[in-house]
């Protein structure tokens, strides 16, 4: 799904699109909204809806939402397993499903951030607590060990 204008989904009615995310949500448990970039956010970025209900925060990476949608899945699964491993400032390190291991630093929530995954907001900002963490720092490809 996309919260672009210039997106193909734009065209649906903003109804229209809440139900698609929730259909995909109720089918996987979350989706990734992605938006291409604008003045405003020249890399675009992509966010997690779906969290939100599991008490866990959404997350959010800056970047194409075409190369940031594999990574963001990673450590959505890695928040599913180590939701207490999810706060300011901490370092998670994630192995991909190609066991390439890599390091994020998370930030947030802040106000700003929740504005920008608003679709997440449109859901859940009446019945949940909701919380936006951005995935601040590039993935570091860490040395592989394994052998």
């Amino acid at each position: 799904m996309c919260d672009d204008p210039r997106c193909s989904a734009h065209l649906q009615t903003p109804a229209q699109r809440l139900a698609q995310l929730a259909m995909q949500i109720g089918r996987s448990g979350w989706a990734l909204v992605g938006n291409l970039p604008s003045p405003e956010h020249p890399a675009g970025y992509a966010y997690t809806v779906g969290m939100t209900p599991r008490g866990l925060p959404e997350l959010l990476m800056d970047g194409d939402p075409e190369h940031v949608r594999t990574p963001l899945g990673d450590l959505v699964d890695a928040l599913l397993l180590t939701p207490d491993a999810f706060v300011d400032g901490n370092h998670v390190r994630v192995i991909t499903p190609g066991g390439d291991p890599f390091t994020v630093r998370l930030a947030g929530p802040t106000e700003a951030l929740t504005r920008r995954a608003c679709l997440a907001v449109e859901l859940y900002a009446s019945r949940h607590t909701l919380r936006v963490m951005e995935v601040a720092t590039a993935m570091v490809a860490l040395p592989n060990t394994a052998g």
